[in-house]
């Protein structure tokens, strides 16, 4: 499994960015396996397919037990790609960059305090998310 971590500080705009790419790979052709967000902007778990692709999702990133028990989850179904978030550093920078038989790439989240520059941050991150899933 490759892993894929959407890194930044609290309230950086993670969940919303990881949110914001849920909604794209459904829009482009990604169905909901399992899970999905109960509503906007609150964390979320999801298995999703894509054309040859078992895909994991989640947005909990603010404790690295919450982050190592939906990669192995991910790991477990035999998702090929996992999605998460992480803090800066830490425990949960840790989790991802330990978890074994896996690869990984962290992401940095681009970070706004302007609420419109906010909104166009977390879409670009989602964008670049996206465009690493191919």
């Amino acid at each position: 499994m490759h892993i894929i971590c959407l890194q930044g500080r609290s309230n950086s705009g993670k969940t919303t960015t990881i949110g914001m790419l849920y909604d794209q790979l459904l829009q482009n052709g990604f169905t909901v396996v399992e899970g999905g967000p109960a509503r906007q902007g609150a964390n979320f778990t999801a298995i999703l397919k894509g054309k040859d692709l078992l895909l994991g999702i989640t947005s909990y990133g603010d404790m690295d037990v919450q982050i190592q028990s939906r990669l192995e989850k991910f790991y477990d179904v035999n998702c090929s790609l996992a999605i998460c978030a992480c803090r800066g550093t830490g425990k949960t920078v840790d989790t991802v960059r330990d978890f074994p038989r896996c690869t990984h790439k962290f992401i940095g989240k681009n970070v706004e305090t302007n609420q419109h520059n906010f909104f166009a941050a977390n879409t670009h991150d989602a964008e670049v998310l996206f465009n690493m899933i191919g």
